[in-house]
């Protein structure tokens, strides 16, 4: 990617730059430049990386400035140094926003004889004939993560949004190729079994109208693939509001108002071409400790639904994301997932800290107007969890649609047809009634459980898992278990060491508390069954009625059945073969569900999003 972001230079040129002094008042600078207008796009977040190797090289960050080695260094970071080689506390990362925007930002391109924000430096230098770009989604973060796995987190986003139709796309390329195997082999039987029956085509190729419908398929398919193309350059283009570039540093009072109301956060969240907010959520839910990404939070879940005097009120869609996907769309690993889980436990927005004194008090007077701080609590933890319970869900979908759905569709396909062939002619198959009595149940039994299966899967979360308690030489082992009203816990341990204790869990969620991810979920795998059933319920009434006539031997009655039944043969093998396929596909997806390699993650997300 080209890098257009030109270094300014530490003398202001005069009248090229939107405020070459400081001492502007606050209605002057949001007057001239207001908060909805000072977007970055994902494009110039991505070339101010690019722009400075600085900011992706991992290095040694000591986290206490003063220590021998450091003491030189004004951001407390250096290479090999003392501090490592005697084990001083500090970590290897990459720089975060804190490091970025006083290294890079505000020595490079914000200074101080400028002083102005970054976005209207990419509004006066960079896209000077554009001006202003509308924000579309609010960022929620906190300072202290590392600026790479910001961009990464608002890319997958950005990409996310734009490409609305993936799961069309993906399910469109299995259709393509389904249809060209289906009507090859539909070919050669048509071809040779009933040959004579296609002389009354007059003249018409078969093959030639069948492959001409397979190369339909494979167009669709190139021109989806083609949008998908344009939409994620689109990606690049979409814009979001981060405190620390649309706020002037120089001058910060402007950002924080009179009041926190009035503050560039709240303005920001207020506007009217807001589309959505993205909260930027690490392992360690670092954001629920910063006082003003509650007030974030708060100010999105509280006070916008409600309205107010100068706006009107409206519902902002909340997105978790991280490094590696949304994480209400499930893109997060298991430990991940895990960590965020026992971190939600200990979330106390009244304990959340700010960095001023001032805007502590205010933002906790702001929010007891409204609510209580328990209240606060327990609302930020459902808004996690209904991320987390996504990310359970999201797991199990390979599962649910491609091995229990077609294994659903056969028994009840099969137990319709054999119900209504035993019904004509019980002799046929059966000598006494008790055997017919036992196959019927054995038939409807199946189909039950398999339509139980399917219905537990979508709506119930059950799992699994083993851990070693460590006893009182190794401390105890804290209990992570989210919500005691909502699990049922193996009994706990008397606090002595005992290894591989197996933890069960069962969630159940009732119809009124479903996600709209679990009623998305849930209406496919139903729909999906009984489309996948519906040709063997179809077939049933035919055959039955062919059978009648068969008595009567005539050829043509034997011909159609033979042709109904063979319809039957391929439509079951089709199924069973979709359930194999299924299961080694479900079976691959558990062993690389954890994998953090680029082809594993691949292969998860085209597993689910062609059913998300």
């Amino acid at each position: 990617m080209a890098v257009q972001l030109p270094v300014l230079a530490r003398s202001p040129v005069a009248g090229n730059s939107p405020s070459s002094r400081k001492g502007r008042r606050r209605s002057t600078s949001y007057g001239l430049f207001p908060s909805d207008q000072r977007g970055v796009t994902l494009k110039e977040l991505l070339q101010l990386r690019d722009a400075h190797e600085e900011i992706s090289e991992v290095r040694w960050h000591c986290d206490n400035q003063a220590q021998l080695g450091c003491t030189s260094q004004p951001q407390g970071f250096c290479g090999p140094c003392v501090c490592q080689n005697t084990l001083q506390e500090g970590t290897w990362r990459r720089m975060n926003l804190h490091e970025v925007m006083n290294e890079v930002v505000l020595q490079k391109y914000c200074h101080d004889l400028r002083a102005f924000s970054f976005a209207e430096y990419l509004k006066t230098f960079v896209r000077p004939d554009s001006g202003g770009r509308i924000v579309q989604t609010f960022v929620s973060h906190w300072w202290g993560e590392e600026f790479c796995n910001l961009i990464s987190s608002l890319q997958r986003f950005a990409e996310s949004e734009c490409i609305k139709r993936q799961a069309l796309r993906l399910w469109a390329s299995f259709h393509a190729v389904a249809i060209l195997i289906v009507n090859a082999f539909l070919s050669k039987r048509l071809a040779k079994v009933y040959g004579a029956h296609l002389e009354n085509l007059r003249g018409i190729d078969i093959c030639v109208v069948i492959l001409c419908n397979s190369a339909v398929s494979f167009c669709t398919l190139l021109l989806m693939l083609l949008e998908a193309t344009c939409r994620r350059r689109q990606a690049l283009e979409w814009s979001f509001w981060i405190c620390a570039f649309a706020n002037n540093q120089y001058e910060l009072e402007h950002a924080l108002g009179g009041t926190v109301d009035q503050s560039s956060f709240a303005i920001a969240l207020r506007n009217d071409f807001l589309k959505s907010m993205v909260c930027v959520i690490d392992s360690d839910c670092t954001i629920y400790k910063r006082l003003w990404c509650t007030f974030e939070l708060f100010y999105a879940t509280y006070v916008l639904p409600r309205g107010g005097e100068n706006f009107q009120k409206k519902r902002l869609p909340i997105d978790f994301v991280n490094a590696d996907g949304i994480i209400s769309q499930g893109g997060l690993s298991q430990q991940v997932l895990f960590d965020i889980k026992s971190a939600i436990t200990q979330v106390k927005s009244k304990e959340a800290k700010a960095s001023k004194a001032e805007d502590e008090r205010q933002i906790h007077d702001f929010i007891a107007k409204s609510t209580t701080h328990e209240s606060l609590d327990m609302t930020l933890k459902e808004i996690t969890k209904l991320g987390l319970d996504s990310a359970g869900l999201r797991r199990r979908v390979p599962l649910i649609f491609y091995f229990f759905a077609p294994v659903a569709s056969f028994t009840l396909s099969g137990t319709m047809h054999w119900l209504l062939l035993a019904c004509h002619e019980p002799d046929r198959r059966f000598r006494s009634f008790l055997q017919f009595t036992a196959a019927t149940y054995a038939f409807l039994s199946m189909a039950a459980i398999s339509v139980i299966l399917v219905l537990c899967f979508s709506s119930f979360e059950i799992k699994w898992k083993k851990s070693a308690l460590s006893g009182p030489e190794g401390g105890s082992t804290p209990n992570l278990t989210p919500n005691s009203s909502h699990f049922s816990d193996a009994p706990q341990d008397d606090g002595w060491c005992t290894p591989n204790v197996t933890e069960f869990r069962v969630r159940i969620s009732l119809p009124s508390s479903y996600t709209r991810l679990q009623i998305r979920v849930f209406a496919k795998a139903i729909t999906y069954t009984f489309v996948l059933a519906g040709p063997g319920f179809l077939l049933a009434p035919p055959l039955l009625c062919v059978e009648r006539f068969d008595s009567n031997d005539s050829r043509i009655a034997r011909g159609w059945l033979q042709f109904l039944l063979n319809l039957r043969s391929l439509w079951i093998s089709v199924q069973i073969t979709y359930a194999c396929a299924g299961l080694c596909a479900g079976i691959m997806y558990f062993l690389v569900r954890d994998s953090e390699r680029y082809t594993a993650k691949a292969f998860r997300g085209i597993l689910e999003d062609v059913w998300l």
